[in-house]
């Protein structure tokens, strides 16, 4: 019998505190500080509800999850290895957001940038729309 607990689960930053988040453009001191306890509070709780801990990955959140301001989005990426000594798998998804350069159709090449970066950084999860890719770029990065 599969458990709640026995599962792996993702564990999201967003700004907001209903499931449906707003564009606000909010304002940080150190985005990366916020990000960092809010996940870190969010894995004791689910630690403490009987998660196993190695069940959980962690994911920052992109664009308006994060704010409405694009640096934030950036700065996170250019930042992702100070999330790891929370322990737990990063997972980013900057696949098309809207922080992006260009209209959704030529989000490609940003998107596949943003992955490299979060790949170099210490994530160890891509969640993209444009599979094959991704897995090119992922190829090319592991024979360099």
């Amino acid at each position: 019998k599969i458990s709640i607990t026995s599962v792996p689960i993702i564990l999201m930053y967003s700004k907001d505190a209903t499931a449906r988040t707003t564009r606000d453009p909010i304002q940080y001191d150190d985005v990366v500080k916020t990000v960092y306890d809010f996940l870190k509070s969010r894995i004791e709780y689910a630690v403490a509800a009987g998660i196993r801990r190695e069940n959980i990955i962690i994911d920052p959140g992109m664009g308006v999850f994060v704010s409405g301001e694009p640096r934030y989005s950036y700065k996170l990426l250019e930042r992702l290895g100070e999330l790891k000594k929370l322990g737990c798998p990063i997972l980013v998804g900057t696949s098309r957001k809207s922080f992006l350069p260009g209209k959704i159709d030529e989000r490609l090449e940003p998107t596949l940038a943003t992955g490299k970066l979060a790949i170099q950084n210490g994530a160890s999860i891509l969640r993209v729309h444009d599979v094959l890719p991704h897995v090119r770029m992922r190829s090319t990065l592991a024979s360099l």
